[in-house]
């Protein structure tokens, strides 16, 4: 285990980018080529860091017969939500407890039921909805302005909000007709 983060949004099993200079966690010799993430919850997770040998032995041994009978005890077993044995569980979080909530062992009937709940809500949100009329429509950077200044009143450059990108769009345009022109 080369690194635990702080709250994070994917679950275990994601793949991520090896920083540069990272050795594997077995073989402190050897660069690492992959980053999977290990166990995880509402505080974080554990990153593990693998050289090729060990991307390799991992990959056999889940496709060997014990790896799958592995596989499928901890996919059994009863779900946090509905409380029913399944033998499809998986990692699942509370979309009202947020992307950063408690990493819960959820069996597939219970999320294609909560999927559904929440595509209904959209469905009856109509064509007119927009997620971002939900969201605080001023940005903390810029204030709206799509530019951002500093505490003397210089210049900083665009926002990343979606304000600033339009604007640094418009200018990047004009730039390019004024290459074209000359």
């Amino acid at each position: 285990m080369s690194a635990v983060t702080g709250p994070i949004s994917t679950l275990a099993g994601a793949s991520h980018e090896v920083p540069e200079g990272q050795m594997c966690d077995e073989h402190p010799d050897r660069s690492a080529v992959a980053r999977i993430q290990g166990e995880t919850d509402s505080f974080g997770c554990e990153m593990d860091d693998l050289c090729q040998e060990c991307v390799d032995a991992r990959l056999a041994y889940r496709c060997s017969e014990a790896g799958q009978a592995e596989e499928i005890e901890w996919r059994t077993g009863q779900c946090e939500w509905c409380k029913n044995l399944a033998t499809d569980l998986r990692d699942a979080r509370d979309y009202e407890e947020g992307m950063n909530g408690r990493v819960y062992r959820v069996c597939g009937a219970c999320i294609k039921r909560v999927n559904d709940e929440a595509q209904a809500e959209m469905d009856a949100m109509g064509d007119y909805y927009d997620p971002r009329d939900d969201w605080d429509d001023t940005c903390g950077k810029c204030y709206g302005e799509g530019e951002v200044y500093d505490y003397e009143d210089r210049w900083r450059g665009y926002c990343t909000c979606s304000d600033g990108l339009r604007l640094k769009g418009e200018a990047e345009a004009r730039y390019a007709a004024k290459a074209v022109k000359s």
